[in-house]
């Protein structure tokens, strides 16, 4: 299984995290990226921890990386932040 941020677009709207802020009473990290990297980061320890097999751990670690991909689109609704994500990628 490929690592998500090898696709330049996903790359590209993934640093784009960094420029959005979190509430600090809901967040430890003090953007998005900071959060998604730590999301991913405990997610690979979850997995090793359960002993799941290389793709597994790769799928939890992309999907760490991708759950909050749509706030670069200003919107925390995944309908919208998900086509938001659809256009750009046409």
């Amino acid at each position: 299984m490929d690592d998500i941020v090898s696709n330049k677009l996903f790359a590209k709207v993934h640093h784009e995290l960094a420029g959005v802020s979190l509430n600090p009473r809901r967040h430890a990290a003090s953007n998005a990226l900071e959060h998604s990297e730590a999301v991913a980061a405990r997610a690979v320890a979850l997995a090793r921890a359960n002993a799941c097999g290389d793709d597994e751990l790769k799928s939890l670690e992309n999907l760490g990386r991708a759950h909050d991909i749509g706030k670069t689109s200003g919107t925390t609704r995944p309908e919208r932040s998900v086509m938001c994500w659809a256009r750009q990628s046409d």
